[in-house]
């Protein structure tokens, strides 16, 4: 039976798309039909030609947004080249309509940081602003976001810098309590 059945390794009940967009891998797994296909084109064209507007995918369970988001985020992303990285995908697109492939991997070369809401907290302001924290790490942008976090965290490597002379003993190896106001 297992030299009739072939199960692919990339195959997967489910899509986590905060870590499968940068799966490679798993993406070029994508089952192109021409509805999936219009789907990821007409996804990519609304987002790059939106001006801030919001974009709201739905469906029923196992419809395959989560990956479609995945790869969406991965094109669009900055991080890979879709020729190149993309074989796979781009050429199951190039079986249903050569004019798929052409047109995403012209939304490769657009770089857009993706953000993903910190699920550690319940305030959703505050996971955004920790998404948008993670991101700014990850793709080495000059921003400071003027936040209560950053804040603290200047005070204290100021007073670091003013307070301690060489051989004086650290109070942040102690226990602080700094109150932070809940927005």
């Amino acid at each position: 039976m297992s030299k009739l059945i072939e199960v692919i390794k990339s195959f997967k009940y489910s899509v986590n798309v905060k870590d499968d967009y940068r799966n490679i891998q798993k993406l070029n797994g994508f089952f192109a039909t021409k509805t999936n296909a219009d789907y990821l084109l007409k996804t990519c064209e609304t987002i790059v030609a939106s001006n801030n507007k919001a974009l709201m995918l739905s469906g029923a369970y196992g419809t395959g947004k989560s990956f479609l988001t995945a790869i969406i985020a991965a094109i669009v992303s900055g991080k890979f080249n879709f020729n190149t990285d993309f074989k796979e995908l781009k050429s199951k697109l190039d079986a249903l309509d050569g004019d798929y492939a052409k047109s995403l991997s012209r939304f490769s070369s657009k770089k857009y940081v993706i953000v993903f809401p910190d699920d550690s907290f319940a305030d959703f302001s505050q996971a955004i602003c920790l998404g948008i924290t993670s991101a700014i790490e990850e793709y080495k942008l000059d921003i400071v976001l003027n936040s209560t976090y950053h804040g603290i965290v200047q005070r204290i490597e100021r007073w670091k810098k003013t307070h301690l002379s060489a051989g004086e003993k650290s109070p942040l190896n102690t226990l602080f309590f700094i109150p932070i106001p809940l927005m």
